[in-house]
Order: structure tokens, then sequence, then C-alpha cells
């Protein structure tokens, strides 16, 4: 019979709400999920290390890949560190899962005598943070091809695809709905992000963007401080602006040219789908393997395939309810939290036995 998991000790950061979902989502299995928030910091990291760390770079006295006590047991990585090794001695999970886009704890996962699984969920081009870590799991998770095979090829064959996930009780239909927006968009800024905005105030002004940054990146820009709304929706809220979206544009964001394919499929490509929203994104390199590009989705190019992409979708609103049909079906089909809480439960037995 095959080894059962039972508790396992998730450590991520409090948002995007990973953590909530994969605890409902194993919780439906029976298997107890423990959180360890990345957020939780020292008063002294958050109001002297930081503050001096900042001002030091800024006069460019100390490099930015170093930071004043840094060997400090206050200083944040010394103190999740501590926390983490304290929270897996009092809780003695089966299995601890470090979900990664910053790394830590290497001193307290050398000392686990349990199932060590690392999800990388962050650009390609930092896979050597991965590489640097590896010897301390006994499987890693990317969500990214060329990460898989960044890692197969520095002969680390432990590792395999796990892409992002929807939570359909916060991404969902809502009956009612009616369509407000011709496009909207939730992200941080970028330069690539405000080409594709302005190329899409060419096509129409009703347009809604919310993130961090826009404001002091484009605060004089006239045309997209008006349809600039706040730093941040999520919840119930970012799940209404979707369905109240005729289009939702997709911009990965993994430090590339637009045109350029990348890898690693973000959270918009599970999410927007999961309302019934169209969704209208850039080019990733595992998208034709997991949607039916054109049917679930569309892609675009470059900004001016995007403007016309747009444009179509806008004068035929059949194409766009259509596609976000077919996408909500896929989705919610395939690619929810329980898939990914499966995926997790069967390379525990897999490797357990």
């Amino acid at each position: 019979m095959a080894r059962q998991l039972k508790k396992i000790l998730v450590a991520y950061r409090r948002y995007p709400p990973i953590l909530d979902h994969l605890q409902a989502a194993f919780a439906t299995k029976g298997i107890e999920l423990i959180q360890f928030s990345l957020d939780d910091n020292t008063w002294f990291d958050k109001w002297v290390i930081n503050r001096l760390n900042k001002q030091l770079h800024n006069l460019r006295i100390l490099p930015k890949s170093k930071s004043v006590f840094e060997n400090h047991p206050l200083a944040h990585r010394n103190y999740l560190n501590r926390k983490l090794w304290q929270m897996y001695e009092s809780q003695q999970p089966d299995a601890v899962l470090m979900i990664r886009d910053t790394a830590f704890g290497h001193e307290a996962l050398a000392k686990m005598d349990c199932l060590k699984l690392g999800w990388w969920i962050e650009s390609e081009n930092r896979i050597h943070e991965v590489i640097e870590e590896m010897h301390l799991f006994d499987w890693y998770f990317c969500m990214n091809d060329r990460c898989v095979d960044a890692l197969k090829k520095a002969s680390y064959p432990q590792t395999s695809y796990l892409q992002h996930a929807v939570d359909t009780a916060t991404y969902h239909p809502v009956s009612g709905a009616q369509k407000q927006y011709d496009l909207c968009f939730v992200g941080t800024y970028s330069e690539q992000r405000q080409t594709l905005i302005e190329a899409a105030l060419e096509v129409t002004s009703n347009i809604v963007i919310y993130g961090p940054r826009w404001k002091e990146k484009c605060r004089f820009n006239r045309a997209i401080n008006k349809v600039w709304r706040g730093e941040r929706i999520q919840g119930a809220a970012l799940n209404q602006l979707y369905n109240e979206s005729r289009v939702v544009l997709n911009e990965t964001g993994w430090e590339a040219a637009i045109g350029h394919q990348k890898s690693g499929m973000n959270m918009r490509c599970m999410e927007v789908p999961a309302t019934g929203a169209c969704l209208l994104t850039d080019e990733v390199l595992e998208l034709d393997r997991y949607f039916a590009l054109g049917k679930d989705l569309l892609v675009y190019r470059d900004v001016e395939d995007f403007k016309q992409k747009l444009r179509h979708c806008l004068e035929s609103s059949p194409l766009a309810e259509a596609v976000g049909q077919h996408g909500f079906e896929t989705v919610t089909k395939n690619y929810t939290y329980a898939q990914t809480a499966q995926a997790i439960v069967d390379k525990y037995q897999e490797i357990k036995g």
C-alpha cells in the first residue's frame, strides 16, 4: 500500500493567495496544509536594515547584491530560516513544499528529514537560483519548460513541469454581469505593458487598468492616468472586473521584449478564462500544449497584431464570447488547484513508495 500524505508544510507569500487555494484543495483530500508566510518579518529588518540598505544602494556605497547586517539574526532571511525550522519541528509534516520566487531557508532545509519539494514560479532568466539549491530537494517542479530542460542539462533529473492553476471558487462567471469595459489589464507597470496600453488606446478609450507603479511611471501621461484605477484589485472585485470586460489583456512580463516567446504561463492564463472572459495574451512557449489557440484564448505576436485582434474582438462580440466560453470549459476541467494538489500527492507517493 502506498504511503499516504497526511500533512504538508507549504511556504510562500500571502499574496497572491496560492497558499489559501492549495489549502482548500488539499483539505478536500483529507490532507492538512500548514501555511508558512514569507511576509513575516522583524521590526529591526523592516525599519533599520531595509532603510539603511536602500540609502546605501541609492548612494552606490553598497552594491544592490549586498546587504548590511546580512548575518544578523533579525535580518529577514535569517529570521525566516529560524522560524521555518521551528515550525517544521513543531508540526512534523510528511512533506515540505517551497514555492519559490526567492531563495531562503537553506539551513533549515538541510536539517529536515522529510520529503522536500520545490516549485519555481518565476522567470526562466533566474534558473541559476534553482540550480544553486537543487541539492537540498528531493523533487523540483517548474512552471517553465525551459527551466526543466536547464535543470536536466545541469545533471538534476529530479524535476518536472507544473503549471499554475485556478481556484474556481474565486474566479468564475457572475450571473447577470454586463460587459462595461472593452479592455482591462491588471499587473505591475513595465515599458512593454505601457506600449500595449497606448496601442489599445488607439482602438478604444474604454479601458481599465490596475497595478502598482503606473502612477509613478506615467504621471505625465494623461491618457493612461484616465484609465488607471488603482494599485491593487483582488478577490471578488477582480473576478467582477474580468466578468465585465469584453477582452482581458495579458503580457507575461518575463523580462523579454514584445514578440519574444517566453517560457512559463502566468496566473492570468488560468484565472481569466475561468471567469468566461476572452483572454488576449502574448506568446508563451507552453500555450499550445495546454490550450487550443484561437479557441480557448487569443494570442498576439506583436503590437500591430495585438491592435488588430483587439479591434476584431470589439467588432465581433460573438468571437469574444465564444473564446471566453471555450476557455472556461478547458480551464475548469483541467487546470484547477485540485489537479495541482493531486500532482503533488502523486509525486509524494511515487518517491516514498
